[in-house]
C-alpha cells in the first residue's frame, strides 16, 4: 500500500518554519511530497513538507547526500537552510527549506530550445556525472550525517546546521562540528511499513548480497501472498511464473555479479534525474532537484545514461504532417507529437552525451559498457519487486547455463 495523505498541512503551520511575515503559496504536489513557494524577506524559498516515510532516515540521508554534494562538487543544487527529519514539530511532517532555483525545467523548455543548446546542456549533464564518478565510496546503501537517526539522535535541525550565523550556506567551508563526517548507513525505504520493515537495507559490500537479499524479499512476501485466505484471481494467476522467473534471477545473480575479496567500488546516484529535475536558465544548468531516496550504488549501477536520455534507439523523425491538427503549422502543447521529437532527438544526444564522457573519464565509459549484462539482471530485480516480469525465463535460463551474451527484449 502506498502512503497516502490524510490530512493537509495548514498554512499556519507552515508559517512556524519560515516567519509570520512570510507569503506562502502551492508551488508543487506529488506522490510524498507538497512543495510551496515561500516569499520572505531574504528572498524566495521552497519548503518540501513530505509523508513521514521511512522517518527519520529519509530525510537525514537526503539532506547528507546534498550536503556532501555540495562540499565536494560544483553541482548546481538547492542549498538547504532547515529541516526537521521528524513529524514531531508544528507543520506535523518532515520537512526541508531551500533556497528556490529560478529558472524553468528543462521538459517545458525542450521544444523551445534549438539543438544546439540542448548539446550544450547535455554536456553540461557529463560534466556533473564526471565530477560524480569522483567521488568513491566502498558500501552500497545510503549517506547519513554523524552521527545519524540510527544513533537516536533523530531531533528537529534548527537552521543554524545548514547555514552560518548570517544565513549564508556553508558551501566548500568547514562543516559544523557535529556534521564533520559522514557514515555509511541502510537504504531507504518508500514501501509500505509492512514490507519495508523485512525489507534487507544495508549498507551491503557486495553487489551479489544486495541484490540476492531483495530477490529474496520478493520470494517471500509472494509466497506470503499465495498464502492467504483471500487472495485475488488475478495474484493466482500472475505469482507463480514471477516466482519461477524469481528463484531462476537467484542462480543467476552469484553468476553475473561475482564477489571479490575487497568491497565494490560504489558511487552516489541520482536515479531520477529527469527533464522536470534538471532546472535551465537561458543555456545553463542551474539546478538538478530531487535528491530523495538517492543511493549510493556499485559503479557498474551508477554508469548509465541520465534518465533525461533514456528511451530507445530505433525512432523515425515525427512528421509534422501526421499530428493534430492537421494541415497547420503549429501544434498543441500538449500533443504526442513533442514527446515524439524529444524521443527522436535523445538518439543523437546519447551519443553527445557519451562522447563528452570519453573526453572526460574513459574509465566511465568502460564502466558502462562492461556493465550492461548487470544492469540488465537488475532492471529484471526491479520489475519482480514492482510485481512484473521484465524479461523471459528462457532469457534468464540463458544466464544460468552461463551464456552471459544474451540479453532480454523490453
Amino acid at each position: 500500500m502506498r502512503p497516502r495523505w490524510s490530512v493537509e498541512p495548514k498554512i499556519e503551520d507552515l508559517l512556524t518554519v519560515c516567519g509570520s511575515r512570510a507569503s506562502i503559496s502551492t508551488y508543487l504536489n506529488g506522490s510524498y511530497n507538497k512543495c510551496y513557494k515561500i516569499e520572505a524577506e531574504s528572498g524566495p524559498l521552497l519548503l518540501r513538507v513530505g509523508l513521514p516515510i521511512d522517518a527519520p532516515r529519509k530525510t537525514e540521508s537526503e539532506v547528507a547526500t546534498m550536503y556532501y554534494i555540495t562540499q565536494h562538487t560544483g553541482i548546481p543544487i538547492p542549498r538547504v537552510l532547515r529541516y526537521d527529519a521528524t513529524n514531531h514539530n508544528v507543520p506535523h511532517f518532515p520537512y526541508i527549506s531551500m533556497e528556490f532555483i529560478q529558472g524553468r525545467c528543462l521538459e517545458e523548455l525542450w521544444h523551445e530550445l534549438s539543438m544546439e543548446v540542448k548539446e550544450l546542456i547535455v554536456r553540461q549533464l557529463a560534466r556533473s556525472e564526471a565530477e560524480v564518478f569522483d567521488l568513491e565510496f566502498h558500501f552500497i546503501g545510503n549517506l547519513y550525517f554523524e552521527p545519524h537517526s540510527d544513533s537516536g539522535h533523530s531531533k528537529a535541525s534548527s537552521a543554524k546546521d545548514a547555514t552560518t550565523s548570517d544565513g549564508t550556506f556553508r558551501a566548500r567551508h568547514p562543516p559544523h562540528p557535529r556534521y564533520s563526517k559522514f557514515r555509511p548507513g541502510p537504504i531507504v525505504i518508500a514501501d509500505s511499513p509492512d514490507l519495508s520493515s523485512r525489507l534487507p537495507r544495508g549498507p551491503y559490500d557486495h553487489g551479489q548480497d544486495w541484490l540476492r537479499d531483495r530477490v529474496e524479499c520478493c520470494v517471500f512476501n509472494f509466497e506470503q501472498t499465495l498464502l492467504k485466505p483471500d487472495v485475488s484471481d488475478e495474484d493466482l494467476a500472475d505469482i507463480p511464473s514471477i516466482l519461477t522467473f524469481a528463484r531462476l534471477l537467484l542462480e543467476v545473480i552469484p553468476k553475473v555479479f561475482p564477489k571479490g575479496d575487497s568491497p565494490e567500488s560504489t558511487r552516489i546516484f541520482h536515479h531520477d534525474l529527469h527533464a522536470r529535475n534538471i532546472i535551465v536558465d537561458q543555456d545553463n544548468i542551474v539546478g538538478l532537484l530531487d535528491w530523495e531516496f538517492v543511493s549510493i550504488v556499485p559503479v557498474w549501477q551508477f554508469c548509465e545514461l541520465p534518465r533525461v536520455l533514456h528511451g530507445p534507439d530505433d525512432v523515425s523523425k515525427p512528421e509534422r504532417a501526421h499530428y493534430y491538427p492537421y494541415g497547420s503549422d503549429t501544434v498543441a502543447e500538449e500533443s504526442y507529437y513533442w514527446d515524439e521529437v524529444m524521443q527522436y532527438e535523445r538518439v543523437h544526444l546519447r551519443k553527445v552525451f557519451i562522447k563528452e564522457m570519453e573526453q572526460l573519464r574513459p574509465s566511465w565509459v568502460s564502466e558502462f559498457r562492461r556493465g550492461s549484462l548487470k544492469r540488465q539482471v537488475a532492471m529484471a530485480i526491479n520489475y519482480i519487486e514492482r510485481g512484473s516480469i521484465y524479461a523471459s525465463h528462457e532469457w534468464a535460463g540463458r544466464l544460468v547455463r552461463g551464456e552471459t551474451e544474451s540479453y532480454p527484449a523490453e
